[in-house]
């Protein structure tokens, strides 16, 4: 009996010692720890955590601004229904499934790169995890008691599945970088929707979020929503910053008490029948975005109309014209005609647009550039000179023309110093032409040119001697200076007068056939060429 007294002392000592090493538990992290010590002492053993008093704690568990880095030691608290550990230095958060009976959880501006399974807190009614690293969520369909939901300001290129969140009323989602755009049309209890810098252009099943009250969507690329038309409960509109041409209905929404559309590309008739609206808390219109208005290009002498495509049905609205910072015209219209375009037409313009009711109120257009171009316009070409003979010269071809601008009444001329000697209607080929500097040009109806030079060489085995005798060499002279020619012979007696360009075949005025020896031609420019006929 004396050995079971000694033994019955050891058995008590070890159990009473498993049982208290059963119920604390050394949380890693010093923060944590020190957090606990000095907010809920009544959880701490010896600085250690009492995961039973743990498990029975259903107070607010608030562990912001503490530093924390690590939460383990979170799994023992099973009955838990707030978690608030914002503003500390999670990069994660450790698996909290058997927090069963958690509502509130908040974790946001932390440095988390993902979130623990959430499917087993089916009593959640509101997360927070905004401004994290986050890259992806979690499904979130079996929380079905979830009401508010923020995850702004992340990293997220797509959310998981909405559509069996039937009693989220809160969403906020902004300032993530989407590239698949969620569809919100099963969130039919939806009340709050903030979707604000996520480059989207629509919102997805806007249509079916009939109880919407309050739409953030500002700084994204929206044009038009139509669906907010029949959304009647809205009180709270802010889509500023995007590129809005036509705003929803609003008229009929007649709780909204806070509007904020700047900077997009609204007009006075966009802005006009809000003030109808007086019951606005708070309304904000100005500025808008500049207006677009295309580049134009122009021929020269052509017309053109300048023209801002905007609604018209405002008539009491005043357009101002500028160029190049000088304002030249007041129109009633957004129209203005440029008539017989020269090339000091040419320049940078824009537009101004006021409106006598909206006195603070002033529209601009981007700068705008408007090109004038010849109406003539070479774009290419070949020449190509034949060579015929001594007597008939060249044959000139320009291959390959291309040209713009001119399309009717177009005539091919080549030019000698400034003259024109010869000229075409059809197609620039010209024959008999001699060698020399030229010009060549092309010019339609409006007086309109373009022209390029080009030089034909001088065949060396020809000189001022020709043979009229008809055997087919020689048997001619081809003067190329278009005009009168006067041809002397060496007593100066006038022999022949002839229209050039011309080849003289050597016979004089009365129709014979001039003697052999030396003439002078005397062109119409006053210049005098010496040949001499060979019989």
């Amino acid at each position: 009996m004396q050995r079971l007294n000694i033994i019955l002392p050891i058995i008590f000592f070890f159990f009473i010692f498993e049982l208290v090493a059963q119920k604390s538990y050394q949380i890693p992290d010093g923060n944590f720890r020190s957090k606990l010590i000095i907010s809920y002492p009544n959880l701490m053993v010896g600085g250690e955590l009492d995961s039973a008093a743990a498990a029975n704690f259903t107070g607010i568990l608030n562990l912001q601004s503490a530093n924390i880095s690590d939460l383990d030691g979170i799994q023992y608290f099973s009955k838990l229904p707030e978690l608030n550990i914002n503003d500390n230095k999670l990069t994660f958060i450790p698996q909290i499934s058997a927090l069963k009976e958690l509502r509130y959880l908040f974790v946001a501006r932390n440095q988390l790169d993902t979130l623990p399974d959430l499917s087993e807190l089916k009593k959640i009614v509101e997360i927070q995890v905004q401004y994290n690293n986050l890259k992806e969520i979690p499904p979130l369909d079996g929380l079905q008691e979830l009401s508010k939901f923020y995850c702004n300001d992340n990293h997220l290129t797509y959310l998981p599945d909405l559509v069996n969140l039937q009693k989220l009323q809160v969403l906020v989602i902004g300032n993530n970088p989407f590239q698949v755009q969620p569809d919100f049309s099963g969130l039919k209890s939806l009340i709050e929707l903030h979707v604000h810098q996520t480059g989207c252009d629509s919102i997805q099943g806007l249509s079916n979020l009939k109880k919407l009250q309050v739409l953030y969507a500002w700084n994204n690329k929206i044009k038009v929503l139509p669906a907010l038309d029949s959304i009647t409960d809205l009180r709270i509109l802010n889509i500023y910053d995007n590129q809005f041409t036509d705003l929803p209905y609003l008229l009929n929404k007649p709780f909204l008490l806070y509007l904020s559309i700047t900077n997009n590309y609204l007009t006075f008739e966009d802005i006009k029948p809000l003030k109808a609206m007086t019951y606005f808390n708070y309304f904000t219109y100005i500025p808008q975005k500049r207006l677009k208005v295309d580049d134009v290009y122009v021929r020269e002498k052509e017309s053109v109309l300048l023209q801002l495509d905007i609604d018209t049905t405002v008539s009491s609205n005043s357009y101002s014209w500028y160029k190049m910072g000088q304002k030249i015209d007041v129109t009633t219209k957004p129209i203005k005609q440029l008539s017989n375009i020269q090339f000091s037409d040419s320049g940078f313009y824009y537009l101004t647009i006021t409106n006598p009711e909206f006195p603070d109120f002033v529209l601009k257009t981007d700068s705008f550039k408007v090109s004038v171009n010849p109406c003539v316009e070479i774009i290419g070409y070949t020449v190509r000179t034949d060579f015929i003979d001594c007597s008939a010269g060249f044959e000139v071809n320009i291959d390959d023309l291309n040209y713009q601008g001119a399309c009717d009444d177009v005539v091919f001329q080549i030019l000698k110093n400034g003259r024109i000697i010869s000229e075409s209607d059809s197609e620039p080929v010209f024959s008999g032409v001699a060698s020399g500097l030229y010009t060549f040009q092309i010019t339609n109806n409006k007086t309109c040119s373009d022209k390029f030079n080009f030089t034909i060489d001088s065949k060396s085995d020809c000189d001022q001697v020709f043979t009229p005798n008809g055997d087919g060499v020689m048997d001619s002279y081809f003067i190329e200076t278009k005009g009168v020619v006067k041809i002397y012979d060496m007593s100066r007696r006038l022999i022949a007068e002839l229209n050039a360009p011309i080849s003289w075949d050597g016979t004089t005025k009365d129709g014979r056939l001039a003697e052999s020896g030396l003439y002078a031609i005397v062109l119409s420019t006053g210049e005098i060429i010496q040949v001499t006929i060979i019989k």
